[in-house]
This record gives structure tokens, C-alpha cells and sequence, in this order.
């Protein structure tokens, strides 16, 4: 437990130590959902840690920018640990307006003093009123190139150069604009249980905010839940399952039925099974394939939490042609392969600081494979749907474009207008993109494309 007595407060003190260990590689949700569950703190505390947490690292190249600028010795490596609180320093003073600034300088000072026993206090309280007495350095407009947008909005030059080229100058700010959103928890109602009426009483009784993204397909943004979401009144109960609306998509789209035998490739933790399982009211059987035996552990109290009966869960490696021939044939496969995730950056924002332009490749070399020895499990008229959570083409139409140039007996399925929540998700070759993700502020970036294996 953190001291409540020591100079800076809880929530910065929580939040240095995780932006220390997501600097070493650590996922930031995985640390923070460790220590706030190992520390007794007010909800105040939990949601300002998160906010700073993220906030931090969602604007981290334009917060070094802004500290690097500022330091008088150029070109010296500045303290990790010290950059970290600089890092959250700024990044209260640019976005959290309503704290103010001699707090947010008292509390960076004292976190210098006591985390590194004061050997850097001088410089914190240096940079910080430096820049400060310049403010206009903090709240200056990018220029429009790609280096100083890659700087300004934290995106990797790369990945700027990528859109600008696709999308034009303000299409590229628009995605880097929403790719930096705090994004509200999205839900999917479980029907297997529950329906969204039911639901939405259960919220307006508890005082839950909340906005009904589509009353069909049961979807809704909680936008006041500053505690855990198994604190949601109704979540442990499984009447229903966090999950982003373009993920929710994928599903209907293998227009699945019942009694149908159904393989869900990738499919730890669970969420698309689960989906499926409630479309066809338990009545099929499915088998969800992973790598990974923790996520499949997750996956298995998921599923008896939603009340999911109709998943067999195998722990296996989806490119080995042998081994998916040995489970049979299947009605249906589902292929949600592993991934940059360039299309989920409000919600893993450290990948985009991760990925490199030559992961690309090599991720669609894998999903290549996957998707090809999968072919050899489908039955004849059935149906593959492949997706990922990607933008960039090499993971997206040109995997099932390389697919189809080899298999002259797989043709796509064309996804209808009426498939789709909003028409300016389908492409022209009849896929599902829900790119740029601006077009719609609350759908991340997916990618799917649904395959039909003809007869001989």
C-alpha cells in the first residue's frame, strides 16, 4: 500500500511507476489494473491515475518534444524515471486544465525529491517553469509535414507519411485526432440472458450513464464507470460483455446457424465465440482454437460467466495444416488473426510506438498461412470470414488477395449494405473497413472479408 503521508499523491505516485514499467515494455492496462487492484484508493484516485496513465502515454512523443526543448544541457540522456515525471508534469498542465499549474509543479518537484532522493528536484523545477514562462511552446500548431504531425499528435513519422499519402492532409489529421480520443467502455448485450431493455433499466436504476449506440444489435457506451468494469452492475451476472462495435460486427457476418459446426480461429478470449454462441441461441458447435493456455483460461470464465454451454476450447497452433484437419470440417471459420492492432490505437496506444513498418510483412506472412491452412477445413459451400484489427493493406486485402490468387475454388462472399451499421464501412470488393475511424467517433479500425469455398 502507498503511503497517503508522502509528498506527492497516490495517483502520481501510481502513475510513475507504471509508465516506468511501460518504458521496459509492459502493457500499461496490465500494470495498471495489477497495482490498483493491490492498493485500497478512492475512486478519485483510480480514475485521475488512468487518466494521467494513458493521457501520458497516448501524447508521449509531443511531451518529449516539448521537455527536450527545454533542457540546458542538449543532447544529454535525461533519467528515465525523471523524464516520467516531467511527462505526466506537462501532461496535466496541456490537457487537465482544471488542476493547477503550482500544483501540478509541487507535486513533480516532491516526486523528484523523494523517488531519487533529490539529486534531480533542480532540474524538474527548472524545465518545468522554463516552459512555463513560454507557454506559447506548449500550445503551438503543427506544422503541415509529416515530421512535425508525427511529433505534435505522438504517431510514428512512418505511419503519418502511410496516411497522408492515402488520406491527404486533413483525413490524416482526423485519424491521428481520433486515434488519441479517451475511448468510453462499449458493451454488447448478452442475449443469451438479458436484452437491452432490461439492461438499460438496470443502468438508469444505478445512476450509470450511458448512450444506446444501436437498440438492434444491443449496443452501448458506459461514459461514468471510474472503478473496474466488474463493479458495472450486471457484468458479473454476464447480461453482458465489454466489446468495441466494430468488433461486434464480425460475428453476423459468418451468418452462422444453428447446428452448424463452427471453428473460431485465434479466438481467445472469447468475445467473437461468445457473440456467435448468442446469435444461434447455443445451438451449434463450436470450437475456438488458441496459442495462448492463459488467454484460454480466460476464455473458459468468460464463457460460464455469459452462460456460453456450446464451446469446446483446444489449445493448438492454427498454421499446422494437420492439426486443424484432425478436429474435421467445419460449416463456418473464423479467423481473427494475430495482428499489428493499428486499428485499436485509443486502446493500446504504446503499440504505436512499437510496431515497426517491417512488422507488417511479417505479420501478413503469418496471416497468409493461417488463412491458407484453415481453407482446408472448411466444407464445401462453406464460409471463411478473415479479419483483423488492422489499416494497414499488407494485413488487410492483400493477404486475402494473395489467398484467392491461389485458390481458384474460394471466391468472395460480398458483406451487404444491410450486414453493415454504416455503408461507408464496405468497400467497393465488398469488405468490412471501418477505416479511417473518424467516420464514426465511436468504431474502431477493423478489417473483414468473407470468403466462400465453391463446389468442385
Amino acid at each position: 500500500m502507498l503511503s497517503r503521508h508522502s509528498a506527492a499523491t497516490v495517483s502520481r505516485e501510481l502513475a510513475v511507476k507504471i509508465l516506468n514499467e511501460v518504458d521496459k515494455g509492459v502493457y500499461a492496462e496490465a500494470t495498471l489494473s495489477q497495482l490498483l487492484s493491490k492498493n485500497a484508493i478512492s475512486d478519485r484516485d483510480r480514475s485521475l491515475t488512468t487518466e494521467i496513465v494513458y493521457g501520458t502515454v497516448r501524447w508521449k512523443d509531443r511531451l518529449d518534444s516539448i521537455i527536450d526543448g527545454h533542457l540546458t544541457l542538449k543532447g544529454k540522456k535525461l533519467d528515465p524515471e525523471i523524464r516520467n515525471i516531467l511527462r505526466i508534469a506537462f501532461y496535466q498542465i496541456l490537457f487537465l486544465t482544471r488542476i493547477p499549474v503550482y500544483s501540478v509543479t509541487h507535486q513533480a518537484v516532491a516526486q523528484a525529491k523523494t523517488r531519487l532522493k533529490g539529486r534531480f528536484s533542480k532540474l524538474v523545477n527548472a524545465v518545468l517553469r522554463s516552459v512555463l514562462r513560454n507557454q506559447d511552446d506548449l500550445h503551438h500548431e503543427p506544422e503541415k509535414n509529416s515530421q512535425s504531425l508525427a511529433i505534435y499528435y505522438s504517431h510514428p513519422e512512418w505511419l503519418v507519411v502511410r496516411w497522408l499519402d492515402r488520406f491527404g492532409e486533413q483525413g490524416t489529421i482526423d485519424i491521428l485526432e481520433f486515434n488519441n480520443q479517451r475511448s468510453h467502455l462499449t458493451i454488447r448485450i448478452n442475449t443469451l440472458k438479458t436484452t437491452i431493455a432490461d439492461v438499460v433499466s438496470n443502468f438508469k436504476q444505478n445512476n450509470i450513464i450511458f448512450e444506446i449506440i444501436d437498440n438492434d444489435l444491443g449496443v452501448l457506451t458506459v461514459k461514468n464507470i471510474r472503478g473496474p468494469v466488474l463493479d458495472v452492475p450486471g457484468f458479473n451476472e454476464g447480461l453482458f460483455t465489454v466489446q468495441d462495435f466494430a468488433s461486434q460486427m464480425i460475428a453476423p457476418l459468418l451468418k452462422a446457424q444453428r447446428n452448424q459446426v463452427i471453428l473460431d480461429v485465434c479466438g481467445a478470449p472469447g468475445g467473437k465465440s461468445s457473440h456467435v454462441a448468442a446469435l444461434v441461441n447455443n445451438e451449434a458447435q463450436i470450437t475456438l482454437v488458441d496459442a495462448d493456455i492463459k488467454r484460454l483460461d480466460e476464455a473458459a470464465k468468460n464463457f460460464e460467466r455469459l452462460g456460453v454451454n456450446c464451446v469446446k476450447m483446444i489449445h493448438g497452433d492454427a498454421t499446422e495444416k494437420l492439426f486443424l484437419l484432425s478436429m474435421g470440417k467445419f460449416d463456418r471459420i473464423l479467423i481473427d488473426a494475430p495482428c499489428s492492432n493499428l486499428g485499436v490505437l485509443r486502446h493500446n496506444c504504446e503499440v504505436k510506438y512499437r510496431v515497426k513498418p517491417q512488422d507488417l510483412a511479417r505479420l501478413a506472412e503469418k496471416q497468409l498461412i493461417m488463412l491458407t491452412e484453415a481453407s482446408h477445413a472448411v466444407k464445401n459451400d462453406g464460409i471463411i470470414v478473415y479479419c483483423v484489427c488492422s489499416t494497414s493493406e499488407e494485413e488487410t486485402t492483400s493477404v486475402v488477395e494473395k489467398f484467392l490468387a491461389g485458390h481458384r475454388n474460394f471466391s468472395v462472399d460480398k458483406i451487404d449494405h444491410g450486414e453493415i451499421f454504416n455503408p461507408a464501412f464496405l468497400t467497393t470488393e465488398g469488405y468490412f473497413f471501418s477505416f479511417p475511424s473518424a467516420k464514426s467517433s465511436f468504431v474502431d479500425g477493423f478489417f473483414a472479408a468473407r470468403i466462400k469455398k465453391s463446389r468442385p
